[in-house]
């Protein structure tokens, strides 16, 4: 039988990282993070490979 053992920083996700990049975490679950910054730009992160991979983004249209 073979283990695999993962380096713990690829292991665990950083959600710090993403904490320095300006973003404020609307919502984690485990690899998966919501997150915004700025007026309305939402974006879905998975934690894989040892960094954020962006899933998706939402930005909110506003009138000036």
């Amino acid at each position: 039988m073979t283990i695999l053992t993962l380096p713990a920083t690829a292991a665990r996700p950083d959600y710090d990282a993403l904490r320095r990049g300006g973003w404020q975490l609307k919502t984690i679950h485990g690899h998966y993070v919501v997150a915004w910054r700025g007026m309305g730009e939402e974006v879905v992160f998975t934690w894989r490979d040892g960094s954020w991979q962006q899933l998706a983004a939402r930005t909110a249209n506003r009138a000036a």
